[in-house]
């Protein structure tokens, strides 16, 4: 649903291409978002006031948790149904004795039940907004993961799956949506700035860290997450003291999608005063990010999932954050998995081995999956996928054991 002032906006523009008066426009248009322009206001108002009181806390160690519970239950997993994906991996490796050794740590967990805790919740950022989270907490967990979600996504569905995956396999599984995101508080899809994301990642995980302080930690970002994960990792390597897991990691957004240069000038000037204004240009994200048909519709349809243009303080945020992240790939030191499809077009996969070159990680590895698009979990062959990322994290549970870089294409 477009906003009033998404819809008077383009009055105004077409009013100044057919007889370019612009005064009765202009009064409508300024008229139809004042309660917009004093939502932001307030946030920003509140921020101040807020974010002095709980900043120390991102940077300091907790005493207490900052998640409010607001329904636990017991809840037994099962092992997903996907027999055929299962079937194939194991003939494409009939002649790999290695791979097909390693497969086993997912497959046999398929048809097993796991007890589980689950947990549904909320937290509160430095700026005021509440910040629905879930978690999945197996029986005596052997590690931890943290899911940091896409642009325009959430942890409701595809993603509250994935934890359910890897608390099958033993891992304490964590997510929230973030701010504007799902069911949290905030302008549907508006980022003010990264900043804001890497803040509120920071105050999760060291929730986290204070409640399970002996688990290794593994963040698993899909997207975007992928951006603000690795600045979280920028800011605070000791976080990952597990890894860093990209999955189609946004460091660069693939060169269709870029504005031309006067076009993020005309939007840059814009945003000044309507940073919420939901007009960027281009292809649907949606339409890019998954190959296989029904599960690219149930995505989109689902109400949680944002379906409108990208809003001008967004496009420029991305913009912004993942061109400090090209200048900083060498000073990346984290334990990297990094996972892309060949054929995304959302996300650059050349700049994803561009960062497995230029990391100056010691532990680091890279796979490309030859026919995968940009959703690479919603792949018909994404066990693949979760065979990687899990048994990557059960070989980092070995505190003696030591890694080298590899890639496979």
């Amino acid at each position: 649903m477009k906003l009033i002032s998404e819809i008077s906006f383009f009055k105004f523009i077409n009013n100044k291409s057919n007889n370019g008066e612009f005064e009765s426009a202009t009064q409508e248009y300024s008229e139809t978002i004042i309660e917009e322009q004093n939502i932001l206001k307030n946030q920003e108002e509140g921020e101040e006031i807020v974010e002095n009181e709980n900043e120390p806390e991102i940077e300091k160690e907790l005493t207490e948790t900052i998640i409010i519970n607001e329904s636990i239950e017991n809840i037994k997993l099962f092992g997903n149904n996907n027999n055929n994906s299962n079937n194939n991996n194991k003939k494409n490796n009939n002649n790999n004795k290695k791979s097909r050794k390693k497969r086993k740590v997912h497959e046999n967990n398929n048809n097993k039940s796991v007890d589980v805790q689950y947990k549904k919740g909320y937290f509160i950022n430095s700026r005021g907004m509440k910040l629905v989270c879930q978690e999945w907490i197996p029986h005596n967990p052997r590690g931890i993961v943290i899911v940091l979600h896409g642009y325009g996504d959430h942890g409701q569905t595809t993603l509250a799956e994935d934890c359910k995956i890897m608390a099958r396999n033993g891992f304490a599984s964590f997510i929230y949506d973030q701010q504007g995101h799902g069911l949290s508080e905030g302008v549907p899809a508006y980022i003010r700035d990264f900043d804001d994301l890497v803040e509120d990642s920071l105050l999760f995980i060291s929730d986290i860290k204070f409640r399970f302080p002996r688990l290794k930690r593994f963040v698993c970002c899909t997207s975007m997450g992928g951006a603000v994960g690795t600045l979280v990792s920028l800011r605070k390597p000791e976080v990952f003291d597990g890894g860093l897991i990209l999955l189609a990691p946004l460091i660069k957004l693939d060169e269709n999608m870029i504005p031309n240069p006067i076009l993020v000038s005309l939007l840059t000037w814009v945003s000044k005063s309507f940073p919420t204004l939901a007009i960027v240009p281009g292809e649907n994200v949606l339409d890019r990010s998954i190959k296989d048909p029904q599960k690219r519709v149930e995505h989109a349809n689902h109400p949680l999932t944002y379906k409108g243009r990208a809003r001008i303080g967004t496009g420029l945020a991305i913009l912004k954050a993942t061109s400090f992240l090209q200048s900083h790939l060498e000073d990346i030191s984290v334990p990297l998995l990094i996972l892309h499809g060949s054929l995304d077009r959302v996300s650059s996969p050349t700049v994803s081995e561009e960062l497995y070159k230029k990391a100056i990680s010691a532990d680091k590895t890279l796979k490309l999956y030859p026919t995968f698009w940009h959703g690479i979990t919603s792949e018909k062959d994404a066990d693949i996928v979760y065979n990687d990322i899990i048994n990557w994290m059960i070989e980092r549970l070995n505190p003696k054991k030591d890694f080298v870089g590899s890639a496979s294409f």
